[in-house]
């Protein structure tokens, strides 16, 4: 059966890392495009492209040698295991993210976390 017709509510270029960095001179991360839909987040990483549906924690980190938290943290459920990727929004990736410039990103994660219905513990 086909999914319904999407509404897209926001794209975004951004940096992905799949941990966390305590030293600025060991981040290693990844192009990723982030489509935000009505139910679910399409996640375009270099090497997979994935639907992101089931969304347990937000938040906005810091890392590293970062002056404010600046990264989004996201954690999900994703083919039955729990996983955390780490999201800086690209475009401001010059001066403007090194001083918390994700608040943008951290919002669109925060409005797709509010459409998510729940029903008990498990996530439709």
């Amino acid at each position: 059966m086909p999914e319904p017709p999407q509404t897209e509510h926001f794209t975004f270029v951004a940096n992905s890392s799949d941990r966390d960095f305590s030293l600025l001179s060991f981040r290693k991360f990844s192009k990723t495009s982030l489509v935000f839909k009505d139910d679910y987040i399409e996640v375009y990483e270099p090497s997979e492209t994935y639907k992101l549906r089931n969304l347990k924690l937000v938040e906005h980190v810091k890392m590293g040698g970062d002056i404010k938290p600046n990264w989004v943290k996201a954690v999900f459920q994703f083919n039955g295991k729990q996983e955390e990727r780490f999201y800086s929004d690209r475009t401001s990736i010059k001066s403007n993210n090194w001083l918390g410039g994700s608040k943008k990103l951290l919002q669109a994660f925060r409005e797709f976390e509010e459409r998510q219905i729940y029903l008990g513990e498990a996530l439709v």
